[in-house]
């Protein structure tokens, strides 16, 4: 009608005569399949290789293809295990450092890579706060790692049943932290849960090692058997310096009667890594040998434990 009739057309921009049109999407998708043409061209005619193999071997990397490798080996997470040309690859040999932001090069680290060369900040950032940790995040983690001396602090102090000094992280991140330390407290404490048979000295020293290696002080635990000899429970006994006042049999085998154990294990730490025995280590295992026989509890061994070393009485024949 008169409406539609009188309607102005809508104005549109002017171009300057000569201005070069600017491409729509489909304009842009020529232009760059006209590029990787001529790129292809052109790493052909420096190579002496045909175009085609040259095409299927950058989709390989860059999108996959299907029935031979059904994800690229270059995609958003680099499958660099699976890659030919690893060994020579810039990505592998610096780690993803500079390549990519921080949380996704430990994310690629973490799955292709050789967990063991990332650095406890990077780490621990990563635990945080995934892909998205970058150089804050790892910074945040080292100034609090400075604070609470190590993350083996950490889980030292959640092993001696205190709680981890978590001040200065956020909620989340404070949660997200405990529960890794909690996870490794449970690893640690695991035979217990298990009800592993303890048949040597090794085993009672894998079940204490990461409790009592950073410890401080002298840290004196019995463990409590069955007649199949699974560990019923242990008990930290005293810390500090070790004498036969501090270790007095009624600590160390009231708790057994208690649990109707049918033999104990002795177990502390030398905080020097040393588990050379001193005289009074061979004292207090003199009296509670006494005591065990007193009571019929066997004494099943006596094992210090050292950094990454430990001694047993019973395998030195000195019980």
């Amino acid at each position: 009608g008169a409406g539609k009739a009188g309607r102005e057309p809508a104005p549109t921009a002017a171009r300057a005569p000569g201005a070069a049109r600017e491409p729509g999407p489909s304009g842009r998708q020529a232009s760059s399949e006209a590029a990787f043409r001529a790129f292809i061209q052109a790493v052909a005619r420096a190579t002496g290789e045909d175009p085609l193999a040259i095409t299927l071997m950058l989709r390989v990397f860059s999108s996959g293809i299907y029935g031979l490798v059904a994800e690229p080996l270059c995609g958003e997470i680099p499958r660099c295990d699976r890659c030919p040309f690893s060994a020579s690859c810039r990505f592998v040999l610096t780690r993803g450092r500079g390549l990519l932001p921080d949380g996704r090069a430990t994310s690629a680290a973490l799955l292709t890579g050789n967990p063991r060369d990332i650095a406890d900040g990077d780490l621990i950032a990563f635990l945080l706060d995934g892909r998205d940790a970058d150089s804050r995040s790892t910074a945040m983690v080292e100034s609090f790692l400075k604070r609470v001396g190590s993350f083996h602090a950490l889980v030292s102090e959640a092993l001696a049943g205190r709680r981890p000094d978590l001040a200065g992280l956020d909620a989340d991140r404070a949660a997200r932290l405990a529960c890794a330390v909690e996870i490794v407290r449970r690893y640690a404490e695991g035979p217990r849960r298990s009800g592993k048979a303890f048949r040597s000295a090794a085993d009672f020293y894998e079940h204490f090692r990461l409790r009592l290696r950073d410890r401080k002080q002298e840290v004196f635990c019995v463990a409590m058997l069955d007649q199949k000899l699974r560990l019923i429970d242990d008990q930290e006994i005293s810390a500090g310096t070790l004498t036969t006042t501090v270790v007095h049999p009624r600590e160390v085998f009231a708790p057994a009667i208690q649990r109707r154990a049918a033999s104990v294990a002795l177990i502390h730490n030398h905080p020097s890594g040393d588990p050379t025995p001193s005289g009074e280590d061979r004292a207090i295992t003199r009296r509670l040998l006494e005591a065990a026989e007193i009571t019929g509890i066997g004494l099943l061994d006596h094992v210090i434990v050292g950094d990454g070393c430990f001694f047993s009485f019973v395998e030195k024949q000195l019980l």
